[in-house]
């Protein structure tokens, strides 16, 4: 653990790479403290550039960051659209990232930088800054499932992600729903929930039903105006996300159940249908699991992308008591 000697905290530069956006903060931490964000800045993703052309960018962005500082900076910790594969490449990643797979992620930061890097999934740095410094703070079992374009998800134990044997652990947009078995997915196959549930799957619904193309935040707030057709498809999302939360319980059983992402926007009529859905298929012992929105925000990936970082360098620690081994993140050094 940081022991507080040094009075101006320890930095990391931390940074959340998705498929609209990169953004980047240096973090000052402080012991026993939330970190502090200290210039968070982000810039277009622009995927459709291509994989090689993001990479480009994403290293460009991380030195003109660090050139701005001037204190040492211990590392880079990265939060990333895609699996993550150990040497902090990206394994694999869907269409809405195209090119984005096989690319160089950690290393060619390390390269450009020669600072240390860890890399995690996107989503798996949301949870964990959730469950750090944000609505998991005080559990210690959590459940994050992140709603935006797609869907992905995060199981959280004693302050470490439970990834899987293949680094992939979590993909809750990737299970079957039965009002998806004629929908195709992103990642190629047919019949999971996230095309039917995600901001993207509201705004498909919302066009069948109306025959008007519409973004998903206009669709929220038509549906908080009254407007039928948006309120349908609102609705549906959130039953049907709902449904797999309950499935998802059942295996899992974590103590609470936490919701991010742009769809939260979408307000208390879809989390009503969240919850609903979710109690038609939960076994009546956990029913009482607390289904809740996040409270970081934005600042959920940037925090929970330095984590595994810090925890490798003993600024922060996890829950000592309970039986996870240290994450089986890449750290380059």
């Amino acid at each position: 653990m940081n022991d507080g000697t040094d009075e101006e905290g320890k930095l990391i530069l931390a940074l959340d790479v998705g498929g609209t956006k990169i953004a980047g903060s240096v973090l000052r931490f402080s012991s026993g403290h939330m970190p502090e964000l200290i210039r968070l800045v982000q810039e277009p993703t622009q995927a459709q550039e291509g994989g090689l052309a993001v990479l480009q960018r994403i290293v460009e962005f991380s030195c003109e960051l660090l050139g701005r500082i001037d204190r040492e900076v211990m590392g880079i910790g990265i939060g990333a659209a895609g699996v993550i594969a150990l040497d902090g490449s990206i394994e694999s990643a869907t269409s809405l990232m195209p090119g984005w797979s096989g690319m160089p992620l950690g290393p060619a930061l390390r390269a450009a930088t020669g600072k240390t890097v860890s890399v995690v999934g996107d989503v798996h740095a949301h949870a964990l800054g959730e469950a750090h410094w944000g609505a998991g703070r005080d559990v210690s079992s959590m459940l994050l499932v992140a709603v935006g374009t797609g869907i992905g998800g995060a199981m959280v134990l004693g302050g470490h992600v439970l990834h899987g044997a293949h680094n992939v652990g979590g993909h809750i947009g990737h299970v079957c729903h039965p009002d998806a078995r004629r929908i195709r997915c992103s990642c190629g196959r047919y019949g999971h929930v996230e095309p039917i549930a995600s901001g993207l799957g509201i705004e498909r619904c919302y066009h069948k039903l109306s025959g008007k193309d519409a973004r998903g935040d206009r669709i929220a707030e038509m549906a908080r105006n009254g407007d039928n057709d948006a309120q349908s498809a609102v609705l549906m999302a959130g039953r049907a996300l709902g449904n797999t939360l309950g499935m998802q319980a059942n295996m899992l059983d974590p103590e609470m159940i936490v919701l991010s992402g742009s769809v939260c926007g979408a307000g208390e009529l879809w989390l009503d249908a969240v919850r609903q859905g979710y109690q038609d298929q939960v076994i009546d012992a956990l029913s009482d699991i607390p289904i809740v929105p996040g409270t970081l925000g934005a600042q959920a990936p940037i925090l929970g992308a330095a984590v595994p970082l810090a925890q490798y360098l003993g600024l922060i620690e996890g829950d000592e008591g309970t039986a996870v081994e240290k994450d089986p993140i890449c750290v380059i050094s």
